[in-house]
């Protein structure tokens, strides 16, 4: 199976044309060799925070400084933000643009995330669609970090995993890939790939990065035997800036592709065996 992971130099867009416009110029237009199936990174919703509404049809450990801001920032009441945008347009737009590139090059794509309003709150969620435009499911983030708490967003507690064509795909979100119990979860459920979308924000360029830290997709894919795909954001979105390291390690643990620059839009791709 050949997996591309993308890391993705976000971009504000205001439509639903401009933004798939930008995907598939960023990345189909990109890729050397069509993959079985493509993975964006976390937040790609923010390309679309300023979007006109549309009609359209759905279908690691971090440093002190990042605590100490994380747990000031978590006792915030920040959900007066989701007032001002209209997340389920952001999300009708990013299906759609999904669904319409997944039939137009065969292939199948997990979303990146997005905010998706439920009975019980909003959710940092992502899709995984098939190469005829389908969704096969849907997951949410379980750990948040100290903004999303403050957005009083909601979590999920119950590992997604989807039977596909292309084999069992498991679905979580950035920092759930460090709780070892808890993608053990996702072997029992019989994933033989999990893939992981990032977000990589920092507070500007050249932020530490301890590597051995903030890399355990290589100790989950050694314990649990499967790979790992995990694509970041990357370079800056005014104001935010984000630092790719994108990985796909396979299931002994190594590193079989990543991204070769913290700020540039790229493509890591790799077969792996399923």
């Amino acid at each position: 199976m050949i997996v591309s992971a993308v890391q993705l130099n976000l971009k504000h867009c205001f439509s639903k044309k401009q933004f798939q416009d930008y995907i598939e110029k960023q990345v189909f237009h990109n890729l050397l060799v069509m993959p079985d199936i493509i993975c964006f990174p976390e937040n790609i919703n923010y390309c679309l925070l300023f979007a006109k509404k549309e009609t359209i049809k759905s279908l690691s450990i971090k440093s002190s400084f990042e605590n100490l801001f994380d747990k000031f920032i978590s006792k915030l009441d920040l959900s007066f933000i989701f007032r001002f945008l209209n997340i389920k347009n952001q999300e009708n737009i990013i299906i759609n643009v999904m669904s319409d590139l997944a039939q137009k090059y065969n292939v199948h794509i997990i979303t990146g995330t997005y905010y998706e309003k439920k009975y019980d709150g909003i959710y940092n969620s992502l899709a995984l669609i098939d190469n005829k435009g389908e969704i096969l499911g849907i997951a949410s983030k379980k750990d948040l970090v100290g903004f999303e708490k403050a957005l009083k967003l909601q979590t999920q507690h119950d590992p997604v995993v989807i039977e596909t064509r292309l084999g069992e795909i498991g679905l979580c979100i950035c920092y759930d890939i460090n709780d070892s119990y808890y993608i053990s979860k996702f072997k029992k459920e019989g994933a033989n790939i999990l893939f992981a979308p990032s977000n990589g924000w920092r507070p500007f360029p050249g932020y530490p990065f301890d590597y051995k830290k903030e890399t355990p997709q290589i100790d989950r894919a050694k314990e649990n035997g499967f790979s790992i795909v995990r694509p970041y954001c990357c370079g800056w979105m005014f104001p935010l800036y984000f630092q790719g390291h994108t990985q796909i390690v396979d299931a002994l643990g190594n590193v079989v592709a990543k991204s070769l620059t913290r700020n540039k839009t790229e493509i890591v791709t790799a077969e792996l065996v399923r």
